[in-house]
């Protein structure tokens, strides 16, 4: 992410209501200082959200390599203006020219103990969403 200019940061805030106030020919330094922490805590977040999606891939990857696993890894990838899927094994995702040509990549998990659950990754967003199919307790 290349981080703003000064200027950039003006005409924002200029656009936003801000104001120069007469007698000064530019906006206090103290909103220069808080739009770069602002720009600061996008990219840390940025940053995290891609470490998480990364840490997280990894981490289905090696589940789907224990003995007691039983499920799938599905791959959905964009073919002219479809979806194609296809079940790979999930070694292949540790390639990662492979992982960014999937659109959504879904791992079908359960084990011997009745566990199931969807870990479904967007590698082009790096974000994730981890469903847990079990059951809830009921109560009562």
């Amino acid at each position: 992410m290349k981080k703003l200019t000064d200027q950039q940061i003006r005409d924002i805030c200029l656009t936003n209501g801000y104001t120069i106030k007469p007698g000064n020919d530019d906006l206090k330094p103290y909103v220069y200082a808080a739009a770069r922490d602002i720009e600061k805590a996008v990219i840390d977040s940025n940053q995290q959200k891609k470490e998480t999606f990364w840490n997280e891939l990894n981490i289905c990857i090696g589940y789907m390599q224990q003995e007691d696993v039983a499920g799938e890894v599905i791959v959905l990838t964009r073919i002219d203006s479809g979806l194609v899927s296809k079940r790979i094994d999930s070694m292949q995702l540790l390639n990662v020219s492979e992982v960014l040509k999937c659109e959504m990549i879904v791992f079908d998990g359960a084990n011997g103990l009745g566990d199931s659950w969807k870990h479904v990754f967007f590698p082009q967003q790096q974000t994730c969403l981890f469903v847990d199919e079990n059951p809830l307790p009921t109560h009562g």
